[in-house]
């Protein structure tokens, strides 16, 4: 009798964890570049588990589509490149704008590509050598309440080596500079957009209405 409870119980276990949601984000580029401008990475982000995630597309993840500083980069020294691009000041709520988030059913892929070199400026800190390039593997899940769960991916991460031009040209740098809008009506864009300074290079302002 104890046996037959035990297995059960087991069973039980199994099909819950079965049940958990859970993602696996991939990430690959070129092995060596000559120049941070050609340092681009992408990302492959999998539903690995049985039920559809409604994911934020916040910014502080690879879904966000922003330069913003949603990975860890490191040198084989351990110094860290410095960040120049977005700081983006985001809320994390539940929307039904179709903009603020990413929907990934069961088994599906979605892959992003991302200009490091835009991102980091790796002549500062850290200089030529072999770097260490990890996303941020934490998402923000809207639940069917519409409350909002963190969920933490697996991650394989990728070696590059960086040598040249260690950071991107002013010039091309500029034309990065725009202001984004997320879930903002016309009106709504009109007045943020009126009230952004001239910006600096890589300087961009994201506005979530939710």
């Amino acid at each position: 009798m104890f046996s037959k409870l035990a297995l059960i119980a087991i069973t039980s276990l199994a099909l819950v964890v079965e049940a958990a949601p859970s993602l696996l984000l991939k990430t690959a580029g070129p092995n060596a570049v000559n120049t941070v401008g050609d340092l681009h990475v992408v990302t492959t982000l999998t539903n690995t588990g049985n039920e559809t995630l409604k994911l934020l597309n916040h910014p502080h993840t690879v879904l966000s589509g922003l330069p913003s500083n949603n990975f860890a980069v490191s040198h084989k020294s351990g110094a860290r490149p410095s960040f120049k691009g977005a700081l983006v000041k985001y809320r994390a709520r539940a929307s039904d704008n179709k903009n603020a988030y990413t929907v990934l059913a069961p088994g599906q892929t979605m892959n992003f590509e991302h200009n490091l070199g835009q991102t980091y400026n790796f002549m500062t800190n850290s200089g030529e050598g072999e770097y260490d390039i990890s996303p941020r593997n934490i998402f923000y899940v809207v639940n069917a309440d519409s409350s909002i769960s963190s969920l933490e991916a697996q991650t394989s991460s990728h070696t590059a080596k960086v040598s040249g031009a260690l950071a991107v040209s002013p010039s091309h740098a500029m034309k990065s500079k725009r202001a984004t809008f997320n879930a903002c009506n016309a009106d709504q864009q009109t007045v943020i957009q009126n009230a952004i300074p001239p910006a600096p290079p890589q300087s961009i302002t994201q506005a979530t209405q939710l």
